[in-house]
């Protein structure tokens, strides 16, 4: 349970320990009233879904779906994951070029229609289909076989911890930096038009992590959220995102000599700061970091 206090802002330490807190407080929050609670379940329950329920400033659920492992150990998304693979002719790095070569039990015939078109006559005198099926002798088509693709395999399943104590996985979004103008609206999984985002630098995802960095003497921000949805509005090469709407949430801007503004949440649902002239899609709720309340589940 996620309550509005800075208890489980990214960078407590319930995210990827064992540690528990307020486990008596056993009932799922249902306004801004409750409490931030983690039990043993989020160590130990193995799902492939997460759910995150808020309660305020509207009701709204958020989903992570298909978590779990690749077989290369490497990629973060099932999508990504089954997507992979190795060819027996190293040469091919894609499964449709894989499998587009192969090779002919007639060695003349290098390419698949050609080798299916053709064939053999049990009257060896008779060289096409239609002249041995009229005599009617065995006509037998040459066979091809496809090199061989081994797919990468996703397995289903992780526990929460296992979860946030892993590497950042961008569901969706561009964060890359300004790159000649506004962007689309990139993040429509589970999206509400009580949500409001910029067109500009977006980010959906987990365990998301952004320094954006002007120099110095310039502004600068280091953006962190568990689990969530965030966007920018900055056309800068420097530009990052900015943590709106999601659970553990750390926001440091910062200029040297200036000022040194740090926000952190447990959970929070908010509007861009501005827009930068990129524009915003969705309404959006207009909510202070205080109004918001939410759950975390997993199945």
């Amino acid at each position: 349970f996620v309550g509005l206090d800075d208890t489980l802002d990214f960078d407590a330490i319930y995210w990827e320990s064992t540690a528990t807190i307020n486990e008596s407080d056993n009932e799922p929050n249902v306004d801004t009233a409750g409490t931030s609670a983690k039990f043993p379940a989020y160590n130990s329950v193995v799902g492939s879904t997460m759910r995150l329920e808020f309660v305020e400033p509207t009701e709204h659920n958020v989903h992570y779906y298909d978590m779990g492992t690749c077989s290369d150990g490497l990629s973060l998304t099932k999508s990504a994951c089954v997507a992979l693979g190795v060819c027996e002719d190293s040469q091919w790095t894609t499964e449709a070029d894989c499998i587009a070569q192969g090779s002919c039990d007639e060695t003349s015939h290098t390419n698949q229609s050609d080798c299916e078109s053709n064939g053999t006559c049990s009257d060896t005198s008779l060289v096409t289909e239609q002249e041995c099926v009229d005599a009617g002798a065995d006509w037998r088509p040459h066979t091809w076989t496809p090199l061989a693709w081994q797919a990468e395999e996703w397995s289903d399943g992780l526990t929460a911890l296992e979860l946030f104590s892993g590497p950042e996985i961008m569901l969706q979004g561009d964060v890359l930096g300004y790159s000649g103008g506004c962007r689309d609206g990139l993040l429509t999984q589970d999206f509400s038009g009580d949500m409001q985002f910029v067109y500009q630098n977006q980010f959906f995802g987990i365990n998301g992590y952004k320094q954006a960095s002007s120099g110095s003497t310039a502004r600068n921000r280091i953006n962190k959220i568990r689990f969530g949805y965030g966007s920018d509005t900055e056309q800068h090469t420097d530009s990052g995102w900015y943590p709106q709407i999601g659970i553990g949430i750390y926001i440091r801007t910062y200029r040297y000599l200036q000022y040194d503004d740090t926000e952190e949440y447990s959970t929070a649902w908010l509007d861009p700061i501005d827009t930068n002239g990129c524009g915003t899609y969705g309404n959006g709720l207009g909510a202070a970091a205080e109004d918001a309340a939410s759950n975390l589940w997993i199945r």
